[in-house]
């Protein structure tokens, strides 16, 4: 009896569970991606987002967190690795805003992925002169700056020219 009563009390929690299981929100987000015709930009910076954008009131706790995060990294590969992965996500921030109309704030963001782009240039020339590799920054470096280089002209944006400019001198430099 009191077997019989654990048991039942296990398959309820089991499926409880497996309904409320993050896997499945994960995949409904996936298929709206895919039927909204953004799944190659979903496809292209896995596992980035854009996120909370600049229009966002939580916003600021984002990029909080962000600095805070760049301050515990230490080593100039992966402070650069840090920057371009900064500079991504602001560029998928700028799409989305400019998705939504609000291309004043996109122009913001793209001015801030810029800076971070500019930071990680810095920070690959500052490798290069203390005679540092990239190493295993280079495997998620490489990747991201060649999907920017591919989707940046598709933004319909003043900076974004400049800022594939920038990314393009990366890449030169990688």
């Amino acid at each position: 009896m009191i077997f019989s009563l654990i048991s039942k009390i296990t398959l309820v929690l089991l499926f409880i569970v497996l309904l409320f299981n993050p896997v499945n929100i994960q995949a409904q987000e996936v298929q709206q991606a895919t039927s909204s015709g953004n799944a190659s930009l979903f496809e292209s910076f896995w596992p980035l987002s854009a996120g909370k954008t600049i229009d966002d009131s939580l916003y600021f706790l984002k990029i909080w967190k962000e600095n805070l995060r760049g301050v515990l990294i230490f080593g100039v590969p992966q402070k650069a690795e840090y920057a371009i992965f900064l500079g991504t996500k602001r560029v998928l921030e700028a799409e989305k805003l400019i998705q939504t109309g609000k291309k004043d704030l996109a122009e913001q963001t793209l001015k801030k992925a810029f800076e971070q782009f500019d930071l990680a240039e810095k920070n690959i020339d500052e490798s290069k002169d203390k005679k540092q590799p990239l190493g295993n920054s280079l495997s998620t470096i490489k990747p991201r700056i060649t999907n920017l280089v591919n989707f940046l002209p598709v933004i319909n944006s003043q900076t974004s020219e400049k800022v594939l400019q920038k990314v393009r001198s990366i890449q030169g430099k990688i």
